[in-house]
């Protein structure tokens, strides 16, 4: 078909005035075939002919453009309309990139494309090729796959080394730099499984070689943590608020080397944590809590700069944030150090424990109030915000749409991680599915869904040595699963410690979580009289 009355297809990326996005045009003057680099007649080939001879050619690449219907080039390519578009004259054959001759051609050249006209061959880019340029690329494939891929000797030396080192189960040679970001971490502070997760992972990566530190705000005065006399100051909601960090080093071991291994224990000390409760107190939690969260993730970040001041981690290091206390780490990792060339080869991964608890705060945080921006975070701008704003339906929000000044908008700070982070984990495989359901995203599920190529579900896993009963010092007697024996005096135990009869024959049912119906206490409720009842279908009977 004529390409006059063709429609005209742009191929992905190009934009009215050429190039990528229309970047990179170069404007030259149309003036001689040699100015324009256009291909001599008596070098056109058709593409079925020898491939070297195919190479040696500098065609030229075209598309349209789907704004104006204008033919553009690649970047820093000239401008070509149908006139210059033709490789050779009038006489010779014609060979078109793009598109067949236009009627409009055909009549300039009195219809006559020379005595070639029956052989002249027409490349077409994008449609389907001839059988001879068929059979020709599919030898070119068969000599591709049959030919050895060469390698200079040290890159051979190099492969079979790692493959080596890989059978032997032996670490990757490039050793990281993480910064485990927390708002707890076990035998510091702890409400739930993230403590114990930031504790175990962070000895668990050093005794593989990782250098690894964990930074948590300084709840009260923890044994071994002293003052490294380091501050920072930090500009929030018009304010000027100084850090102090503290630091512990916790040995765990010696690596294949001989050197000792251990974790860095960074604690950010401000007033604002030292609270009776870490996020709340008496079932509501504090009411700056955005403040104090977000203090914490600037001095996170500022923390391998700066610690332990022997030898600071600097900006060749992993930041793994947990949870919705640390959603906005990706975020002023990105706005603002990236924005001036800081932590360039830093990777910041946001790791999902439980997707219930979003990190909410309304945007005006009462409707009397203003509105807060990110200029109140201590960011240069507005920008990403989108990545974390959230309107609530009508129905939810508190004035069930009767007040105009309750717009439902808010931020979460963990759909912020999500969007923002590099990569997302999740505690389980499982979980992975679980947080990208309607009712296991509990409504945000949408955004997991959005990073699910980033998404992975990663199994939490325990301290063996720690949860061992052969040698658990809070137990009454020792066991293990060569030798249950003593398994029996331990619920003994049990029972007499609890007031209980200690009848070995009666089970017992432990229960061991938060009281949250995210935690199916309102199920175990439910079932407690049939626990209880004695009846023949009960685990009492």
């Amino acid at each position: 078909r004529s390409h006059t009355n063709a429609p005209r297809v742009a191929s992905p990326l190009r934009l009215k005035g050429g190039g990528i996005f229309g970047l990179g045009r170069k404007k030259q003057a149309a003036v001689g075939d040699e100015d324009l680099g256009l291909v001599p007649n008596d070098k056109l080939v058709s593409p079925s002919k020898d491939s070297a001879t195919k190479k040696g050619l500098n065609l030229r690449k075209t598309s349209y453009s789907t704004l104006d219907g204008k033919q553009v080039t690649e970047p820093g390519l000239a401008d070509m309309d149908d006139a210059n578009h033709v490789h050779g004259g009038s006489n010779d054959k014609v060979v078109i990139e793009g598109h067949v001759p236009s009627a409009q051609f055909v009549k300039e050249h009195g219809g006559d494309l020379g005595d070639n006209q029956g052989d002249a061959k027409v490349i077409i880019e994008g449609h389907v090729p001839s059988e001879e340029k068929k059979q020709e690329e599919e030898r070119m494939m068969r000599q591709m796959s049959e030919d050895r891929i060469e390698r200079s000797a040290a890159a051979e030396d190099r492969v079979t080394a790692a493959l080596d080192a890989l059978e032997e189960g032996a670490e990757p040679e490039k050793q990281l730099s993480v910064v485990l970001v927390s708002s707890e971490v076990a035998r510091f502070a702890k409400t739930g499984g993230l403590a114990d997760v930031a504790d175990k992972l962070a000895e668990a990566l050093a005794k593989r070689g990782h250098r690894v530190m964990t930074v948590m705000p300084m709840y009260g005065q923890y044994d071994g943590a002293v003052p490294t006399g380091v501050c920072r100051e930090f500009n929030l909601w018009g304010g000027k608020h100084s850090v102090q960090y503290h630091h512990k080093w916790e040995a765990n071991g010696v690596d294949a080397n001989g050197n000792e291994t251990g974790v860095d224990r960074v604690f950010v000390d401000h007033p604002c944590f030292r609270r009776p409760g870490m996020y709340g107190e008496w079932g509501q939690d504090y009411a700056d809590n955005l403040f104090r969260f977000s203090l914490f993730s600037w001095a996170s970040i500022e923390a391998s700069l700066c610690q332990p001041t022997i030898a600071p981690f600097g900006e060749d290091v992993i930041f793994v944030a947990n949870d919705w206390q640390t959603g906005m780490v990706p975020l002023i990792l990105a706005s603002n150090y990236r924005r001036f060339r800081m932590f360039g080869p830093a990777r910041s991964i946001f790791v999902i424990h439980n997707m219930g608890y979003h990190g909410v705060y309304p945007n005006p945080p009462t409707w009397e109030s203003p509105k807060f921006s990110w200029h109140d975070v201590g960011l240069p701008d507005d920008s990403y915000y989108d990545r974390f704003v959230w309107t609530f339906p009508i129905d939810e929000r508190p004035s069930k749409g009767k007040d105009p000044r309750d717009t439902g908008e808010a931020i979460k700070l963990l759909r912020g991680g999500i969007e923002m982070a590099d990569r997302v984990v999740t505690v389980a495989p499982s979980y992975k599915d679980e947080i990208m359901s309607y009712e296991g995203g509990f409504g945000m599920h949408d955004s997991p869904r959005a990073r699910s190529y980033h998404l992975d579900g990663i199994l939490n896993g325990i301290d063996i040595g720690e949860w061992n009963p052969s040698n658990d010092s809070h137990i009454a007697a020792p066991y293990s699963v060569e030798n249950m024996t003593n398994k029996s005096l331990c619920k003994q135990s049990l029972q007499f410690d609890l007031g209980l009869e200690q009848k070995p024959d009666t089970p017992i049912v432990a229960f061991i979580g938060r009281l949250a119906p995210q935690k199916g206490v309102d199920v175990l409720e439910q079932v407690l009289g049939w626990l209880m009842g004695g009846d023949h279908l009960g685990v009492t009977e």
